[in-house]
């Protein structure tokens, strides 16, 4: 955990070209390779499965979730997502302390079938 300013600087000013520095909303840094985000990873196992993006529904709260929602074919928000993770969302379901995942999942995909 970076506790400063300068900590964050200090990690960032020394990383690898190849990495990149995400710190969490509860000031949690993360330091991983450029290509290790959840939309490369969740692409490689539906290329893997034959799954289309379009049939994929993601969900998150965080900055680092944005990726994902704006790369699925369908991308919820937690009720407790950040400001920036809604406004990219297709949805915005009920929270992670009220079950939104489930909700969302009964309400919009179960009736389907």
């Amino acid at each position: 955990m970076a506790e400063t300013l300068e900590d964050l600087r200090l990690i960032e000013n020394n990383l690898p070209k190849n990495s990149y520095m995400f710190t969490s909303r509860d000031n949690i840094t993360f330091v991983s390779h450029k290509e290790a985000v959840k939309s490369k990873a969740t692409a490689a196992l539906a290329e893997h499965w034959g799954i289309k993006a379009s049939e994929i529904v993601a969900f998150g709260d965080d900055l680092i979730d944005i990726d994902i929602l704006e790369w699925s074919g369908v991308g919820v928000a937690m009720g407790n997502a950040l400001g920036e993770v809604k406004a990219v969302a297709d949805y915005i379901c009920d929270t992670n302390e009220n079950d939104g995942v489930a909700k969302w999942i009964e309400e919009n995909v179960l009736v389907l079938q």
